[in-house]
């Protein structure tokens, strides 16, 4: 797993994520170590405004060796790192429920998904493509 070559600009990166959100929202089970890929990926595709958000990420060695284990959950919040705030929960049905917020935004973002990962990852993409172009919080509240 590498990583890609370049960033994307602020609008790329903050539609991508929210496109990748919504595939996770949708996502399956079989699907969360890919999805999980995939939000690193995007991660590393962040632009130099954005970089600081991430600081403390896993490098490719280390996630794929938690991937490989089979410790999704544990991989999912590697991503999300040290400085941002998480709260996760399942419902009877099996249905997770993430929320995360991310350096001083003052708000939560949330996302349910098939699995506490995908959820996880769901909910960092929302809040990530939320920040506002100052850094602060966008307008937005989801609850």
């Amino acid at each position: 797993m590498t990583g890609p070559a370049g960033s994307l600009s602020l609008e790329d990166w903050r539609a991508r994520l929210r496109d990748f959100a919504a595939e996770c929202e949708d996502g399956r089970a079989a699907d969360e170590a890919d999805r999980i890929r995939e939000a690193w990926v995007l991660c590393r595709m962040a632009p130099p405004s954005r970089r600081a958000l991430l600081a403390g990420h896993p490098d490719a060695t280390m996630l794929q060796s938690l991937l490989a284990a089979g410790a999704v959950e544990s991989a999912a919040l590697a991503l999300i790192g040290p400085a941002m705030g998480y709260m996760l929960s399942r419902g009877g049905n099996g249905t997770a429920l993430a929320s995360v917020i991310v350096p001083h935004a003052g708000i939560d973002h949330s996302a349910e998904g098939a699995t506490p990962a995908l959820a996880l990852v769901a909910a960092l993409a929302l809040a990530l493509a939320a920040q506002a172009d100052d850094g602060g919080p966008a307008a937005r509240r989801l609850n």
